[in-house]
């Protein structure tokens, strides 16, 4: 059973809230707290379309089961390097095998995509680098980028299987409806949405585009003057009336021509044009013409399907005669059909029938008017009217035959309709036992989304379909997506939980050890330590301290603290072993000058290293032969900071992953 993960929020991972800048400045990893997007910037490059971005993000997440986050900043710091800083900031926030990284530095102009690898492979990785996120960066699209590397992610990563709903099944003068009071009957169905047909297919080089733009617009150019000179003959022919949708399909295909030389004229002139300009005005420039050239066609088709008929006027007016009465008799059955549904099903859907069946009534009726019409304008030697006449009959004629056939259609659309119920709500029986297994452990904000989207489901399995599938199962379909987001949610949750308290259990047990062996040497050795070591051990252990008081609580943060411990601990002992290392200058505990008070031996030494005659012995005379307290060593370097991320080394964050980019 496929699940699709709405992520409502990522927790917080770090200790400290990051600050966006209010000037240009490096930036450090940050941590989402709960976003998708997060615009750092100085300049707020993504302005008022933060919310916008963040849903669309969002919904993709929802429909799809990938996440990405996007982060601008002005500079990379901590570290400088693109790769590495986008590495760090996927371990600092848990990213698992379902989420990409987008980091952007908008005024150095570097980015970082960082993907697992056991999402896409190297192949797919550099598609969706080079095809799809560079191109939009290069551009300085800080927007648009976001929904690029969507599509890159769908179009190169993703599977093609689909999900959605939406089946439409009724005609109404001569167009497919979808749902409406105009007999539109709209068919739900769960999880099939195709896709775009040329998802799969690799993107045109610039060479060909630019051979295929210049060799439509010759051509519709060329068809639409024959177009021009044909209108006129069709009007002297047919009449304005007849020829007027051909007179508006010329009208619109010259707008749409003449937008593509404008494009065009942009692609010729002496102007500099960036690769992806170039790439969006010969796209523009084949969109335009291939609209342009598909009316021109289907118009141009129609009016050589209005000559044939003029020039075969009494054989189509018996052909019409003789189908007329053949489509009447399946209005009959179409009628006794409908009415056999209305045992079966909800009054609203019986309705839709009737509709669809007193405009098929219509369309015959007006079919006959036809008929006579082009027997007069026959029998007056008028052909060309009477060929107006029958097409239009014909065209009634049709869409009479498939108004009438709406029952039969319906009735198949309706008994899948009812056995894809069937199979969602068993889907969803499913879903309600994963949610009770979930409730108990499950935080506060997540026990009431499961709670809610439970009862939903209950309430829909309760009533059945109620003689409408087709509304049982979208609202199947909509609970579906409900219950699906909150228990993926609280799986992502409870997992990020686990790793926590797994990452904090083996980070405690290295800062007790480290704290007690600092603790140790610098009690036994005090009377050499200065205060550098004394305040890095002090340090470590209200880490230690505040990291066993949250264990439970956040183990998150008692992690961090334990981290912290264990780097304060090795500071002290470090900075301690080099207190010791100079006290008393040469050797040993007297140095090379005779030692303490010229020969005493070891045991005394090492009581006023231990700090045990330390107090007896300040300020005498005994001195030390040379060196005295020099041995800290300038004191310890380095940041306090390193190694206190969530997934770095262990691998909290899912497999393995990769980074790439640079400059754009």
């Amino acid at each position: 059973m496929r699940r699709v993960v709405t992520m409502l929020g990522l927790a917080t991972l770090a200790a400290f809230a990051w600050v966006m800048p209010a000037a240009a400045t490096a930036t450090p990893p940050p941590a989402f707290a709960g976003k998708y997007v997060i615009d750092g910037t100085s300049d707020g490059v993504i302005g008022g379309d933060a919310e916008r971005l963040e849903n669309e993000v969002r919904d993709f997440a929802a429909e799809h089961g990938v996440q990405l986050f996007v982060v601008y900043v002005d500079s990379f710091d901590n570290p400088a390097d693109p790769e590495a800083w986008g590495a760090a900031t996927a371990q600092k926030n848990f990213l698992g095998d379902d989420g990409v990284l987008l980091s952007v530095a908008v005024e150095d102009r570097l980015y970082d995509l960082n993907a697992p690898q056991a999402l896409m492979s190297d192949e797919q990785y550099d598609t969706l680098a080079s095809d799809y996120v560079r191109p939009a960066l290069k551009a300085s699209d800080w927007k648009g980028v976001v929904g690029t590397t969507l599509t890159g992610i769908e179009k190169t990563v993703l599977n093609p299987g689909s999900n959605g709903t939406g089946v439409a099944v009724a005609v109404i003068g001569g167009v497919v409806v979808v749902g409406g009071v105009a007999a539109g009957v709209a068919i739900a169905r769960k999880r099939k949405k195709e896709r775009e047909a040329a998802a799969g297919e690799a993107p045109l080089t610039m060479e060909e585009l630019e051979a295929k733009a210049s060799a439509l617009l010759v051509r519709v150019d060329d068809d639409l003057r024959s177009s021009e000179q044909e209108l006129g003959f069709a009007e002297a022919q047919f009449g304005a009336a007849a020829a007027a949708p051909f007179a508006e399909a010329i009208a619109a295909a010259k707008e749409q021509l003449t937008a593509a030389f404008a494009k065009r004229q942009l692609l010729d002139d002496s102007v500099p044009d960036t690769d992806e300009d170039r790439r969006a005005w010969l796209t523009e420039i084949i969109e335009r013409c291939s609209g342009a050239k598909a009316s021109l066609d289907a118009h141009t088709e129609s009016f050589s399907r209005l000559r044939e008929v003029e020039q075969r006027g009494p054989e189509v007016l018996e052909q019409l005669r003789a189908q007329e009465p053949v489509v009447a008799q399946q209005l009959v059955a179409a009628r006794e059909s409908a009415a056999a549904l209305s045992a079966s099903y909800a009054p609203a859907i019986v309705a839709q029938l009737d509709a669809n069946l007193t405009e098929a009534t219509g369309r015959l009726q007006f079919v006959t008017e036809c008929i006579e019409a082009a027997t007069a304008e026959l029998a007056a030697g008028e052909p060309s009217a009477a060929a107006v006449s029958l097409r239009a009959g014909e065209a009634a004629l049709e869409q009479a035959r498939t108004l009438t056939q709406s029952p039969e259609v319906l009735a198949g659309e309706l008994a899948e309709s009812a056995n894809q119920f069937e199979a969602a709500a068993a889907d969803l029986r499913g879903d309600l036992q994963v949610a009770s297994q979930l409730i108990g452990s499950a935080s506060e904000q997540d026990r009431q989304a499961l709670q809610q989207a439970a009862d939903r489901v209950s309430g829909l399995l309760a009533k059945g379909t109620q003689g409408d599938p087709v509304a049982a199962l979208a609202a199947a379909a909509a609970a579906n997506v409900e219950i699906d987001a909150a228990i993926g949610t609280a799986r992502e949750n409870s997992e990020r939980l686990r790793r926590a308290i797994a990452a904090r259990d083996e980070a405690l047990v290295p800062a007790r050890s480290e704290v007690l062996a600092a603790e140790q040497f610098i009690e036994t050795r005090r009377g050499a330590i200065g205060a550098q070591a004394r305040t890095r051990l002090a340090e470590a252990k209200r880490q230690l301290q505040l990291a066993e008081q949250v264990a439970e609580q956040d183990p998150t943060r008692s992690y961090q603290a334990a981290q912290q411990a264990t780097q304060y601990a090795r500071a002290a002992y470090q900075l301690a072993v080099n207190d010791v290392s100079g006290w008393g200058g040469g050797g040993g505990y007297g140095g090379g000058g005779g030692g303490y008070g010229g020969g005493s031996d070891g045991s005394f030494g090492g009581a006023v290293l231990g700090g045990i005659l330390g107090g007896l012995l300040s300020g005498g005379g005994g001195g030390r032969s040379s060196g005295g307290w020099s041995g800290s060593n300038g004191g310890f370097t380095g940041g306090w900071g390193g190694g206190g991320s969530i997934g770095g080394g262990g691998g909290l964050g899912g497999g393995g992953r990769r980074g790439g980019g640079g400059r754009f």
